[in-house]
């Protein structure tokens, strides 16, 4: 009993002094896990795009579906290029670890603290490197285990594997029960301490200790999360509640969800490496009865490189441009999209069919402000050309039924509509940066230089990532991947065929939702393709197609879609509080 007592003691302490550590150190901490963050996201986010690009030429995808994973785990290039991105993604970890632990141990200035950690990373032995890549995978996964859970709760793709591996609570007893393998790995095989401090490997009554320690500090972990995703969803719903139009408040409460989500994970991956780190520093202390550190041997140069005023000013200036290099790509393609936009497979998109065209004209300015104001994923545009080459915005050759003008388009020079009809490049300039377009190209195959004319529109408005252009044309789809391979383009048709599925002008099949069933969404997933489909207005059929996974669903009403999708794949505790709320 008393050596019980005893053990039960060891792990309060190492727990109180964990709290302690945190409580005092948590601006510290924070400040170098935003560095660590900035760093990797600057080098990650770029080197991910870069990564799925070439992952997606090799296995001939533009995007990624469960139909199509094996087609990419089966290609021996795309496979390469994973388990580089895997280990390129190992390094930095390894690096971001090093660099929170040394500044802790140290407590240097954050110049001395980077360089003593990339020291460290490349002074590993070639014996030690996969131990050391192991072990903090163990630790990164077993530091998130909340976040990841959130992500295959939130993502339609993961959701898809969880279910494939029979129940969605199997396959998440199954994951953590392989953490759990994992841990004790971690505090045996492949030790934390051994690898990031000058000590012997955890044995017998102290690797129990730093076990049972883990168990509850990270359990304590998830519940303050979980109080925090409370609190978060409490303050959604009450700024809903403040919208006088339910429908309307319904779709903000979601959206505001759907955004708030992305913070909370980054968020959690704060509290769970920060946590799990100020946890192996307190139980080392505990365990070993001395202070961090990091011994003198493994950081021999102790700043004496840096010491030198001219090797240390041109030190920081190289990284400082590399970083503000790297920040630019970074920023550049948040603002304008990138193949990640395009490529990750997630829920059902939904698009403004001609914009709101349920409650505003269609194809007006207005009904895409309103489209972009209600949170429409993409807004569905119809674009023609007019006689003198200006591209608008216009569904029918005829002016007639939407201005009452009996004349065509091509007939007309823009500057009869000017005050009527939107062209193009507004459009574009309401989007940018809020909203991809899907751009309806309605090709008459006579006005030779339209194509040419919207593809060089699009890249001078730097859209190329922010749109898909569709067409009933194949040629023009061809054309437009001619001039540019990189913007995404969809082939509006009522059947499929193999010359279409195989063609690599089609990323899209933009297709009527009551000629799509089960085998055309698998056929199209199969090839490497999305489905959009056009134009779904009944409650029924959203939910149909949604259950199908259908990547874009084209309607009237995207906030009534958008209520609908939700209640059809959303979280069962939201909807009920959704129910109760707005009822």
């Amino acid at each position: 009993m008393i050596d019980k007592d005893k053990h039960m003691n060891a792990v309060k302490l190492i727990l109180l002094s964990t709290i302690h550590t945190l409580v005092h150190k948590t601006k510290g901490f924070f400040a170098v896990q935003l560095v660590a963050f900035a760093v990797m996201g600057v080098l990650v986010l770029p080197m991910f795009t870069f990564g799925i690009g070439l992952i997606q030429k090799f296995a001939s995808i533009s995007a990624f579906t469960p139909n199509n994973m094996l087609k990419v785990l089966a290609n021996p290039p795309s496979m390469m290029v994973i388990l580089l991105m895997g280990y390129l993604l190992s390094i930095i970890m390894i690096f971001e670890v090093h660099f929170i632990l040394s500044f802790y141990a140290k407590k240097k200035d954050l110049l001395t603290v980077l360089s003593m950690a990339f020291n460290k990373l490349i002074r590993i032995s070639l014996k030690d490197h996969l131990k050391v890549v192991i072990t903090v995978w163990l630790m990164m996964v077993s530091a998130n285990l909340p976040a990841i859970y959130f992500i295959f709760r939130k993502y339609r793709f993961l959701r898809y594997l969880a279910d494939e591996l029979s129940t969605p609570f199997v396959a998440s007893a199954t994951f953590i029960v392989f953490i759990m393998v994992g841990v004790f790995l971690l505090s045996r095989k492949f030790n934390g301490f051994s690898t990031f401090f000058s000590a012997p490997d955890l044995i017998g009554e102290n690797r129990n200790r730093f076990i049972k320690s883990y168990l509850i500090w990270n359990a304590m972990l998830a519940v303050g999360i979980l109080i925090l995703y409370v609190m978060v969803v409490g303050v959604a719903l009450a700024l809903s509640l403040q919208i006088p139009e339910k429908q309307v408040a319904i779709a903000n409460f979601v959206r505001l969800i759907d955004n708030l989500d992305r913070y909370l994970l980054i968020l959690m991956g704060f509290i769970g490496i920060i946590g799990n780190c100020a946890l192996m520093v307190a139980s080392y202390e505990r365990i070993y009865g001395r202070q961090a550190d990091v011994p003198a041997e493994v950081f021999h140069y102790h700043g004496k490189l840096l010491k030198h005023p001219l090797i240390k000013k041109s030190f920081v200036i190289l990284v400082a441009l590399v970083a503000l290099f790297m920040i630019y790509i970074s920023v550049d393609m948040i603002k304008d999209g990138s193949r990640l936009r395009t490529a990750i497979f997630s829920d059902a998109k939904i698009t403004a069919h001609r914009g709101f065209s349920d409650q505003y004209p269609e194809n007006s300015v207005l009904a895409v402000v309103r489209a972009i104001e209600e949170l429409s994923d993409h807004v569905e545009v119809d674009v023609r050309m007019t006689q003198d080459g200006e591209l608008v915005l216009l569904h029918d050759a005829s002016l007639k039924r939407t201005l009452g003008i009996d004349q065509m388009i091509w007939d007309t020079n823009y500057y009869e509509i000017q005050h009527l009809v939107p062209k193009l490049s507004e459009i574009f300039e309401l989007a940018k940066g809020h909203v991809v377009l899907n751009i309806d190209l309605k090709h008459t195959g006579y006005q030779e230089d339209m194509v040419q004319r919207l593809v060089t529109l699009i890249e001078e408005n730097d859209m190329v990532y922010q749109c898909v252009v569709t067409s009933t044309h194949l040629n023009a789809l061809k054309e437009i991947k001619s001039l540019n391979p990189e913007i995404q383009t969809g082939y509006i048709t009522y059947q499929l065929t193999q010359a279409a599925l195989s063609s690599e002008a089609v990323d899209v099949f933009s297709m009527k939702s009551t000629l799509v069933n089960k085998t055309v969404v698998e056929t199209i997933h199969r090839e490497g393709k999305q489905i959009y489909v056009w134009t779904v207005n009944k409650r029924k059929e959203m939910e149909r197609l949604n259950r199908l996974g259908v990547d874009n669903i084209i309607t009237d009403n995207p906030v009534f879609a958008r209520e609908v999708l939700f209640e059809t794949g959303g979280d069962q505790l939201l909807m009920i509080l959704l129910r109760v709320a707005f009822n």
